[in-house]
C-alpha cells in the first residue's frame, strides 16, 4: 500500500464543469475497528492539546476578541450550525471576521470579499478566526485533524469521525479563497460543488484511513507553519509508518 499522502494543492489544476448544482450525500465506507481516527486515544489527544492550547492562547484571544469589538459593530464570535460526527447538528465558534448579518450574502467567500473587515483578513490570513474551535474540540464536537464540518444544507456528510479544525484538505486548499477568486461569479457555486468538493473529501478520507497520532501531530505543525509561510510555498508530503 502506498504509504505517502501528497497534500499538494491540487487546486492549481482544477478546471470548472457544467452540470447542476445539488446537494451532495456522502457516505463514507467503514474505517477498521482499531483505526486511529475512530479511537479513544485520538480523542485524549485532542482533549489534551486542546486545554493546553487554550491556556495558551487564552492571554491572544481575549486580546483579539477586544479588537474585534472595538473594529467594526456585531458580535465578538460567530456561530453557526454544521454537521459533525454521524450527521449530528453543533455550533461551530470563530472570532467574527466579516461585517454583520454577512451570512445573508453568497455562502462562497473569495479573496478581496468586500463584506470581510480589515481586522477580518488579518486573522483569516493566519487563520487565528479558527481559535475559538478549542472550545469544540474540548467538548468532543470536533478535532484537531479531520475534514472541515459542513454546512447542513450544503451537504448530508455521514462520517464516523469528528470534523477538525484542519485536515489535509485544509492544508492543500489553505490558499482557496485566493483560487476562487479567478473563477467567474456566475460559475463560482458549481465550480465549488462539482470540482472543489470531491478532491477535498478524497483528500480528506484517504488521510483518515492511514492517520496515526505521529502524523496527526506533523499535520498541525505543518498547518501551523503553513500559516506563517510564504504563499508560493509547497504543501508537504505526509509520510506514514510501514505497517507489518
Amino acid at each position: 500500500m502506498e504509504r505517502r499522502l501528497d497534500v499538494s494543492s491540487d487546486a492549481t489544476k482544477l478546471h470548472a464543469v457544467s452540470g447542476t448544482i445539488y446537494t451532495r450525500t456522502t457516505t463514507y465506507q467503514p474505517l477498521e475497528d482499531h483505526a486511529w481516527s475512530l479511537s479513544d486515544g485520538k480523542r485524549l489527544f485532542d482533549l489534551v492539546c486542546a486545554s493546553v492550547g487554550f491556556v495558551v492562547f487564552f492571554p491572544f484571544m481575549v486580546l483579539i476578541a477586544c479588537v474585534v469589538a472595538v473594529s467594526s459593530p456585531g458580535p465578538i464570535f460567530f456561530r453557526q450550525k454544521r454537521m459533525g460526527r454521524w450527521g449530528t447538528l453543533f455550533t461551530i465558534y470563530k472570532f467574527r471576521t466579516m461585517v454583520a448579518n454577512a451570512e445573508d450574502g453568497p455562502c462562497i467567500t473569495v479573496q478581496g470579499d468586500c463584506r470581510i473587515t480589515p481586522i477580518g483578513a488579518l486573522l483569516r490570513k493566519f487563520k487565528l478566526d479558527e481559535l475559538p474551535q478549542f472550545v469544540n474540540v474540548i467538548k468532543g464536537e470536533m478535532s484537531f485533524i479531520g475534514p472541515r464540518p459542513k454546512l447542513p444544507h450544503h451537504e448530508s456528510l455521514h462520517m464516523p469521525f469528528r470534523p477538525g479544525i484542519t485536515g489535509a484538505a485544509t492544508l492543500a486548499f489553505r490558499c482557496e479563497e485566493e483560487l476562487l477568486r479567478r473563477v467567474p461569479e456566475q460559475e463560482l457555486d458549481l465550480f465549488y460543488a462539482r470540482t472543489i468538493k470531491p478532491l477535498k473529501a478524497k483528500l480528506d478520507w484517504e488521510y483518515m484511513q492511514r492517520a496515526t497520532w505521529w502524523t496527526d501531530l506533523g499535520l498541525l505543525w505543518c498547518t501551523a507553519t503553513a500559516c506563517l509561510a510564504s504563499r508560493s510555498a509547497p504543501a508537504p508530503v505526509i509520510e506514514f509508518p510501514e505497517q507489518a
